[in-house]
């Protein structure tokens, strides 16, 4: 039995002419979506370096009011050390200075909150890691120390809190000062080790080349920051 090959109605010549137009219309088409993938990834990765770059300024701009106002802090905490150390049986109130806005306190210190959204959002999305390889093991590497930061701000900011009883005239034991004491040199050691990481902060940013403009954050600083200005007027 002899099988026959089916024939085109109208020539294998045109029927090859048309799967051609077909696949090639095909491969267009891929071509056509790839390009358009690629444009999505080039928006989203332009949108990604803008964003990170605005968190990273921010941080770097608390980063320089921790490492401005260190020396202050360490001189407020040196004050409140003295004033419990020369107390008897009774503590020496110590005046708290207040904000227009209300704020009051006996110790003033920076409470920020150290920004990774941006960072997280376009690791989550993809679009960080097209930031080029290099670049993203150094953002990675510098993002980790954040929750460390904050973590830090924190117990600072609980300190600022504990610190107020420092306002009353209470009845103070050697128990009583011991824990004054206690609160105000790990608060002490804090702002040492805050003031470090915000110096080793700025310079992984600036060599990551996303440092701001030096002159623009200690003019920004110096209006948005009431830690510096609250340092500024009350020098000793």
């Amino acid at each position: 039995m002899r099988i026959r090959m089916p024939v085109p109605l109208r020539g294998w010549r045109q029927f090859a002419g048309e799967v051609g137009v077909i696949v090639l219309g095909v491969l267009i088409a891929l071509f056509v979506q790839q390009m358009a993938d690629e444009w999505q990834w080039r928006l989203k990765t332009e949108q990604a370096r803008k964003d990170i770059s605005q968190e990273l300024a921010v941080n770097y701009g608390q980063a320089y009011e921790r490492v401005q106002t260190q020396a202050c802090m360490i001189s407020q905490l040196n004050h409140l050390e003295t004033v419990v150390l020369q107390s008897t049986t009774t503590l020496k109130p110590v005046p708290e200075f207040r904000d227009s806005d209300g704020y009051s306190a006996v110790y003033r210190a920076p409470n920020r909150n150290w920004l990774d959204t941006a960072w997280r959002s376009h690791v989550a999305d993809g679009a960080a890691s097209r930031l080029g390889r290099d670049n993203y093991i150094e953002l990675a590497s510098y993002y980790a120390g954040i929750p460390i930061l904050q973590e830090l701000n924190d117990a600072s900011t609980e300190a600022v809190g504990s610190l107020s009883v420092l306002t009353n005239a209470i009845e103070v034991d050697a128990g009583v000062k011991a824990d004054l004491l206690q609160t105000i040199a790990r608060e002490r050691a804090r702002t040492r080790t805050m003031a470090l990481r915000s110096r080793q902060l700025m310079e992984a940013i600036a060599s990551l080349g996303y440092a701001p403009d030096q002159k623009e954050i200690s003019n920004w600083m110096r209006g948005e920051s009431r830690t510096i200005k609250w340092c500024e007027t009350n020098r000793d």
